[in-house]
């Protein structure tokens, strides 16, 4: 039996978020697991440690239980706050953990800080002890299926990663664009400042997702290499369609046809829910509202192939110019709650 359209995409898409809803969205969780790597010099180890406390804290801060989070240093005995050594087979046994404490449809966010290697045909990233390489970490994570990863590998000749872990419900970034780009990466730091304060906040809705957080960092980046009038050493990709090509530039809203890097990364937060975070109850319905409609994006571009073109183009600029027109409204009730000086009032 050939099944009937719906009445209408608009329908069916309210029907999705009703299915969403009742689904038990509110019981998704997101997970962290920071490794910090081999530093090989005090100044390094030093620098990984404040980058990897600073993403636990931001977790935390964001409403991540203790248990939700996770960090493996070179020298567990140098704070309180690591929860192990980063070494292979510590890693190895908290992803594994992993699949237990996590259920399908959580978030999984791995972020490696440190240095890397390529030889042998293999990026690894350097680790006190064996190393771990991209395929190593591949097999890791195909144990987590049914869970969207974002994975982030922020060391020197990381590039690799991007190509061997790229599939379904996976956000891969690396701070190089291949792995012949094995200077000492910057990418790290800035990364894990993206998640204090607002300043990686593009969108104002009081949370960071992986892709405001990764354009943060790259910016950053390229900043510093200009303002020092360096060679640019490190270029910073992100793919989360699956293709494994990566984008210096993602897109939230998954370009002209929905099928650039960008959409997954921009819906994936480092936070303890999807709920809006704003005090100010019109603030925060606003929020939800931008929320839905960026799920109904989403869905309406899965539904493209089995929908007439014009029907599609019609409810694709409907939803967009209704974000677009929340956007700036938003953005509006930020200018008017600032003071002269662009401080809260």
């Amino acid at each position: 039996m050939i099944a009937r359209r719906p009445p209408t995409v608009a329908a069916a898409l309210a029907v999705c978020l009703l299915l969403a809803g009742a689904g038990g969205a509110a019981a998704e969780r997101t997970h962290l697991l920071v490794i910090s790597g081999l530093g090989g010099d005090p100044k390094y180890e030093s620098a990984f440690l404040e980058s990897a406390l600073e993403i636990r804290s931001a977790a935390l801060a964001a409403g991540l239980a203790d248990g939700q989070v996770t960090v493996l240093t070179e020298s567990p005995a140098s704070s309180a706050s690591v929860d192990g050594r980063s070494d292979r087979e510590t890693v190895q046994q908290r992803l594994g953990e992993l699949v237990s404490q996590s259920s399908a449809g959580d978030t999984v966010w791995v972020v490696l800080i440190g240095h890397g290697n390529f030889r042998d045909g293999l990026s690894k990233v350097n680790l006190p002890g064996p190393d771990l390489s991209d395929q190593d970490f591949d097999a890791l994570l195909e144990r987590l299926e049914g869970r969207r990863i974002v994975f982030v590998n922020t060391t020197s000749a990381s590039g690799e990663f991007l190509r061997t872990l790229a599939g379904p419900d996976r956000v891969v970034i690396t701070a190089t664009k291949s792995a012949a780009q094995r200077n000492e990466t910057l990418f790290g730091g800035f990364f894990a400042d993206a998640f204090v304060g607002a300043r990686a906040d593009e969108d104002r809705d009081g949370r960071v997702s992986a892709v405001e957080a990764f354009r943060y960092a790259a910016r950053e980046v390229a900043r510093h290499y200009e303002n020092e009038n360096l060679l640019v050493t490190e270029q910073a990709l992100l793919d989360d369609n699956g293709d494994g090509a990566g984008s210096a530039e993602p897109d939230v809203l998954g370009g002209p046809d929905g099928t650039a890097d960008g959409a997954l990364a921009g819906r994936l937060y480092l936070a303890a829910s999807l709920q809006a975070s704003s005090d100010d109850p019109e603030v925060a319905a606003l929020q939800q509202r931008r929320g839905e409609l960026r799920r109904q994006l989403e869905q309406l571009r899965r539904q493209k192939g089995s929908m007439p073109d014009a029907l599609y183009l019609e409810e694709l600029q409907r939803v967009l110019v209704e974000i677009a027109k929340l956007d700036r409204e938003l953005r509006q009730r930020e200018g008017d709650a600032a003071g002269p000086t662009g401080e809260s009032r």
